[in-house]
């Protein structure tokens, strides 16, 4: 017996270029929001989008034909940042500290302060619960957006605005996702 085949059909390489230039002004200004947002102010929005367009234009990413074009983009743009960012952990960058006059260390407190930040340990299990809760939220781009923003610390009005929703459906969200993380915490999946 046969298996059906599970490939999904992606557009064209001119299918998609198509697609990005019939972008409008206004789906152009909710892609610079969307990748501000991923950048968190250490990747310039700009280049986040222009390596976006590389990636997709180049054939690196292909978008199903199935999925939203600015939906895709956004999901790339994700996976851009969280690439980089991740890079960035792995190889800090250094600064160069030269010791004043006084024998003091410009920039730098006199004392060494312990350490706020949290253990290993707690940054995982932080980070495991922090991705549950995002899967809860996969089949729907915006909510997805809204519960990444709200981790951040986003405010209502700034979540509104880079979701591109009006009041009402920004509450809508907002209940949808009490709902879904009621029930989730109802079936034990997590504190």
């Amino acid at each position: 017996m046969q298996t059906p085949s599970t490939t999904k059909t992606v557009f064209s390489a001119d299918e998609i270029s198509e697609k990005l230039n019939n972008l409008s002004t206004a789906d152009f200004v909710r892609i610079r929001k969307i990748a501000a947002f991923y950048g968190k102010g250490y990747i310039e929005p700009d280049e986040l989008i222009s390596k976006a367009f590389i990636a997709i234009l180049s054939g690196a990413r292909n978008c199903p034909t199935d999925v939203n074009v600015i939906a895709f983009l956004a999901n790339t743009m994700r996976s851009l940042a969280s690439s980089n960012f991740k890079s960035l952990d792995r190889s800090p960058e250094f600064l160069e500290v030269i010791p004043s006059i006084e024998g003091e260390f410009d920039g730098l407190p006199s004392r060494d302060y312990p350490s706020q930040s949290p253990s290993a340990e707690e940054t995982l299990l932080l980070t495991e619960e922090i991705g549950f809760v995002l899967s809860l939220f996969a089949d729907d781009e915006i909510t997805h957006l809204i519960v990444e923003g709200l981790l951040e610390g986003m405010s209502s009005s700034e979540l509104q605005e880079l979701a591109c929703l009006d009041k009402t459906s920004y509450e809508s969200k907002r209940k949808l996702i009490r709902r879904r993380l009621d029930k989730a915490k109802s079936k034990g999946m997590f504190q």
